[in-house]
């Protein structure tokens, strides 16, 4: 496919990537907010 051969443009590729990226960085913000609420 298109990714193994690496000649997916930078822009699809984030878009591709996308999905991944924001559901990591949700969790990392839901964790991040869970400790700021406990220690107020």
């Amino acid at each position: 496919d298109l990714l193994a051969r690496g000649e997916l443009p930078d822009a699809d590729f984030i878009a591709y990537r996308l999905p991944q990226i924001v559901t990591t960085l949700d969790v990392y913000l839901a964790f991040e907010a869970a400790l700021r609420e406990r220690d107020e």
